[in-house]
């Protein structure tokens, strides 16, 4: 029992480290909370009625759904270092958005030329509601700094009103794909396990 409890958590060790954001066409996959993301290209522009159209059958964006404002705060906490919250409020990331730079190559901008040196942004809806709003995240990127904003927030006077400069977030579950090594570890450890019961048989 001790070895496989050993065995598990040597797992799990292995999992994190090689946690990472995988670039793909059209899309980019989070391991760490099995999602997909999809890129802004295919949001921006729309309505927020008219980017949760797109999800249903026959849609652009067919098998994706609206994220949460839990689900776009946990990406970026997990890869940037700061602390956002779902309270309204803006966090300096540092000059040229520092680590939040990668979101740009992934997601691509909603604003702005990427990339832009003197200004581009992330302006995407979440599905999260205070009253009439959505949970909305801005991550600006300036000549000279950046920061993000994360509160409530939309386009005009209703969820039908679109913007070029607006998008949202569409995820999808992802299906984990076990890595060579993982599996490698697992084999080992499952044959040392089978050796020992074959040993202490005999």
């Amino acid at each position: 029992m001790k070895k496989i409890a050993c065995l598990l958590v040597g797992l799990t060790f292995i999992g994190s480290v090689n946690a990472t954001l995988i670039d793909n066409t059209g899309f980019f996959t989070d391991d760490i909370a099995s999602l997909n993301w999809r890129d802004m290209s295919y949001s921006d522009g729309l309505s927020y009625d008219q980017a949760v159209a797109s999800t249903l059958s026959g849609g652009v964006n067919e098998g994706y759904r609206v994220a949460t404002g839990t689900e776009v705060l946990g990406l970026f906490n997990t890869y940037i270092p700061t602390v956002l919250t779902t309270s309204s409020s803006w966090v300096n990331v540092g000059a040229g958005n520092g680590p939040a730079a990668i979101f740009y190559d992934l997601f691509g901008t909603t604003y702005g030329a990427g990339p832009d040196p003197d200004y581009q942004s992330i302006i995407a809806y979440t599905s999260s509601l205070s009253g009439s709003r959505h949970l909305t995240v801005q991550l600006h990127d300036y000549e000279n700094g950046g920061d993000i904003f994360f509160g409530y927030d939309r386009w005009g006077s209703a969820d039908s009103q679109a913007s070029s400069n607006f998008g949202t977030f569409l995820v999808s579950s992802a299906t984990s794909v076990p890595e060579p090594a993982s599996i490698m570890l697992l084999g080992l450890g499952l044959a040392g396990i089978g050796f020992s019961r074959k040993k202490k048989s005999a």
